[in-house]
């Protein structure tokens, strides 16, 4: 069973390429159906639906285009590390807005990155009261 547990864990690399051939070709759909979604936007002249259709397309374009590089994407515990990264920046940013003193304490002892911890300054004890 260890060994099984230590090949899946090599397996896990990165999460592959950034679109299969099957989305490419999706994508591509997509920008011939949203070019005429366009011109029907612009003949209606629906300003708001033109621009959503062009924010879709911009989209659909620079996903192909970093595609097209056959780039492959991060590894699933470089995706976990920034996703924990921003949402321990998003706790923090909350916080503050409800206790600027606890946030600023938290700023300087909350390391982020591979190996989060909260490490406070031995030589400043902490003093917690309850208000």
């Amino acid at each position: 069973a260890a060994a099984e547990a230590d090949d899946i864990r090599l397996g896990l690399g990165d999460a592959g390429p950034v679109l299969d051939a099957q989305a490419r070709s999706a994508y591509r759909t997509r920008l011939v159906e949203l070019r005429e979604e366009m011109e029907l936007a612009a003949d209606r002249n629906d300003l708001g639906w033109l621009e959503r259709l062009r924010a879709e397309s911009d989209l659909l374009m620079e996903q192909i285009d970093e595609a097209s590089h056959d780039r492959r994407t991060h590894s699933h515990s470089e995706r976990a590390r920034v996703a924990v990264t921003k949402n321990i920046k998003r706790a923090l940013d909350h916080i503050a807005a409800l206790h600027p003193y606890l946030a600023e304490h938290l700023n300087a002892t909350v390391r982020r990155g591979y190996f989060c911890s909260y490490t406070p300054d031995p030589h400043t004890p902490i003093v917690w009261e309850r208000d």
